[in-house]
């Protein structure tokens, strides 16, 4: 009522447009968008709107649109139907005829990748996946958000490794939708890796800790080796993952935009891979420089300037 009323007071003739809710995220908050589809189409109907219009935006952080196509179809038949269409039908209907050979795994694959979207929106503080994926996961603010969020940030990339094995299975039946399916690949593995990062941090942090508080196990030399080897430690686990995800976004980039702006997208993926190859170079160096059982301290004590960058 507050946008339309003044509209009506003057008789102005106008259209009412809903948005996929996918700004900013690694993939569409599944229910937002329904909900403000059903809305908006309810509100053309009562106020007689003399159209509607399902709308995407990108704004500064460029999303992957090919995510949203599914919600514009929704979009569409709610404005036709005039009034809200059963979500699940709506879904598995969808899959039938855009993705017929596969549909089975397309309809698992969406459900999977919105759960995971779900779970991240309970830990970041703005509920803007895009954005905050790429947060400094070892400071006070985020490690405090990862343990109190252990459990749905595990549940998240369970969701996305679901969907990440549908979508390949997808593929694998040589579909003729491949490019849009890979870009759903593509976001699923940047929601996988979204949940690694932070409970990787985690997981380093408690790990030294432990051991320096002589709680966890007795050899620095296997502590050091799982959290920073260059072969097998967490912290290169973390950086090969990066360093595959960054050509598959490239690609899924180019088959649906034009370069422009690509790059500065892609920048972060090289900001990210530093930012974490830092990380282990500061443990290296700690490592053949100082005796951790003649001086032991905490991870915030030794690395004060990863836990707090501004200080």
């Amino acid at each position: 009522n507050n946008w339309i009323s003044p509209i009506m007071k003057y008789h102005f003739p106008f259209f009412i447009q809903s948005g996929v809710d996918g700004w900013q995220h690694i993939y569409p908050d599944d229910k937002y968008t329904y909900d403000n589809i059903d809305l908006s189409v309810k509100s053309c109907l009562e106020y007689n709107a003399i159209g509607y219009s399902t709308s995407l935006w990108s704004d500064a952080i460029q999303t992957l649109m090919r995510n949203s196509w599914i919600y514009m179809a929704y979009g569409g038949i709610v404005s036709w139907k005039g009034s809200p269409a059963d979500r699940d039908q709506f879904l598995n209907e969808y899959c039938k005829i855009i993705y017929l050979d596969v549909s089975n795994e397309m309809v698992n694959a969406f459900k999977k990748l919105n759960e995971a979207q779900m779970y991240f929106e309970k830990c970041f503080h703005e509920r803007h996946t895009l954005p905050d994926m790429f947060e400094n996961p070892f400071s006070e603010f985020s490690l405090k958000n990862t343990n109190e969020h252990v459990n749905d940030y595990k549940q998240a990339r369970l969701a996305a490794e679901d969907a990440e094995e549908s979508l390949i299975a997808a593929l694998q039946k040589n579909t003729s939708d491949s490019e849009f399916i890979k870009t759903l690949l593509v976001n699923a593995r940047l929601l996988d890796y979204t949940g690694m990062r932070f409970l990787f941090a985690k997981t380093i942090v408690d790990y030294w800790d432990d051991y320096v508080s002589g709680k966890g196990i007795k050899d620095s030399w296997i502590m050091f080796y799982d959290i920073e080897h260059s072969e097998h430690g967490l912290t290169d686990n973390v950086l090969e993952y990066i360093s595959e995800i960054k050509p598959e976004y490239k690609q899924a980039w180019l088959s649906q935009y034009m370069p422009y702006r690509m790059n500065d997208m892609l920048e972060r993926f090289d900001a990210e891979y530093n930012f974490w190859y830092d990380v282990r170079l500061k443990i290296q160096y700690y490592k053949h420089h100082y005796d951790i059982d003649k001086h032991p301290a905490t991870f915030e004590e030794t690395f004060k300037s990863l836990i707090h960058p501004l200080d």
